[in-house]
């Protein structure tokens, strides 16, 4: 089975849910190959149209079995995947988020609402068009699965699993206001109480609005923008961490990523009850729930005060987090592209 992939970006997205399982399955002797969707003279996928801009046909290897697309929002591209199928090949399309639902504050926003370029229309369109739907949530598979929906949850490299991590009661959050333009005044003034008490608090992040959703008087520490590549490193400054997440029929259908990296490098948390978070935390029975400022004051202090349940709740989710590699869980991927394309030649 020969199966091409193209992830929507070099990112967390892209990187998690395409990239890295794919090379770590062509690295196992698997024909699976690594591509970038739109770039002429590759050689793996090519768009050829007429004087009108209209598809008129698809260059690909045409011993080509599968491929996965991630994050479609080009009706050109949606388009293409009907012409795809038409020559027996088989598509699977890759959705991490609700598109439909973005906060309208966030920065992608306005990137998904233009129906003459990138949409969330034509994400919808590219999941109907194509022969399995792959989502990172249930809920994502009830919006975008069309009767043909896969799960398949987010992992990460075994290699944070092995992130040396030292211990402290540094209290801290890793993201952007950018794009969790309200996620944070979900902890209330906690955090801000916590700070008056003497807790450090820091974002592993470039600056942000950190301080006005949070309700601090100063500025937080910021590490600032950090790559990916460094991204589990940078969450091991932290001692606790907090997810939280405003209750929203986006965040609704959000995965368990943002714990599951922190507990992978041994990192205890607080976060808000959200379905993928309280499935995490009754999984892995490690972190905390909270569901108001109380809650989040209440389970921040006791982490931040408690070495030793730090340091428990640390090494369970890490040993949790040894099962959930991708390297442990490649074959769920293979199983998917398997399942369409035996779909497709039904």
């Amino acid at each position: 089975m020969k199966v091409i992939c193209f992830p929507a970006d070099d990112l967390a997205s892209g990187s998690y849910r395409i990239s890295w399982p794919a090379q770590y399955l062509a690295h196992q002797g698997h024909d699976v190959h690594l591509a970038v969707l739109g770039r002429r003279g590759s050689g793996l996928f090519e768009l050829i149209t007429d004087t009108d801009g209209r598809l008129t046909e698809v260059k690909i290897p045409r011993d080509t079995d599968v491929v996965v697309f991630q994050r479609i929002s080009r009706r050109i591209h949606a388009e293409a995947l009907l012409w795809l199928r038409k020559v027996g090949i088989a598509v699977v399309h890759d959705m991490d988020d609700d598109l439909g639902r973005i906060h309208t504050k966030s920065a992608a926003f306005t990137h998904y609402e233009d129906p003459g370029g990138h949409s969330w229309k034509w994400c919808d369109l590219a999941c109907r068009n194509a022969t399995l739907v792959t989502t990172s949530t249930e809920r994502l598979k009830d919006v975008y699965g069309f009767g043909h929906g896969h799960v398949i949850d987010n992992y990460v490299p075994g290699s944070y699993t092995e992130t040396e991590h030292q211990d402290s009661n540094i209290i801290g959050w890793g993201g952007s206001t950018a794009g969790h333009p309200e996620d944070l005044a979900e902890a209330g003034r906690s955090v801000r109480k916590l700070i008056d008490e003497g807790h450090r608090f820091m974002v592993v992040g470039p600056p942000s609005d950190v301080q006005a959703q949070l309700h601090l008087k100063r500025p937080p520490k910021y590490v600032g923008k950090i790559g990916l590549m460094d991204w589990a490193k940078g969450l091991t400054l932290l001692g606790v961490g907090i997810a939280p997440l405003q209750n929203s029929m986006f965040n609704d259908a959000k995965s368990r990523l943002k714990v599951a990296e922190m507990s992978a490098v041994g990192v205890p948390w607080v976060a808000s009850p959200s379905a993928e978070y309280q499935r995490f935390h009754n999984e892995s029975y490690t972190g905390i729930l909270a569901c108001s400022p109380n809650e989040w004051y209440r389970g921040l202090k006791q982490l931040a005060g408690t070495p030793s349940m730090r340091v428990e709740m640390g090494e369970a989710g890490r040993e949790f987090m040894r099962t959930q590699t991708i390297e442990e869980n490649s074959w769920r991927w293979l199983e998917a592209w398997t399942r369409a394309l035996a779909l497709e030649r039904t």
